[in-house]
């Protein structure tokens, strides 16, 4: 009997963090924004006043230029939606085309293994020991 998991959204990003601990060169940092989520709508009133987009994308990488194959570095963004049945809502796909027009990098993504091929395409990214356990771990989780 085969059983097939249904990872969430928040697994999902858990694992694309580890992943990307490991993977990402020296220099490198990314960052979540924590802007989803239902909250009382004064702490949402008081969130947009600081300057929070609804939409934005879950990760912001940053990278030296010396990982970026064609020498020309870019803020990259990566949109995280569930493997089965995830979506990009219409503020999502506005924040999106607002960030490509700014010349960044921007990727909806449903699997590690996506997340991978979009980076590796961008920028030159590690492969060890770690990474390759953690890859093992996502395909044992239905191929993400």
């Amino acid at each position: 009997m085969i059983f097939i998991l249904s990872v969430s959204e928040y697994e999902l990003q858990k694992l694309v963090v580890q992943w990307l601990d490991a993977a990402l060169p020296k220099g490198c940092f990314f960052h979540h924004s924590p802007n989803e989520g239902k909250r009382h709508i004064s702490y949402n009133v008081k969130l947009k006043t600081l300057g929070m987009k609804t939409g934005f994308p879950d990760l912001c990488l940053f990278v030296p230029r010396r990982y970026f194959w064609d020498g020309l570095p870019c803020p990259i963004f990566i949109e995280l939606k569930k493997p089965k049945g995830g979506r990009i809502t219409d503020s999502q796909k506005v924040i999106q085309q607002q960030l490509l027009e700014t010349g960044a990098a921007v990727a909806t993504v449903n699997s590690l293994s996506k997340v991978k091929m979009f980076l590796s395409n961008l920028i030159e990214i590690k492969e060890n020991h770690k990474t390759l356990l953690i890859e093992q771990h996502a395909d044992a989780l239905g191929g993400l």
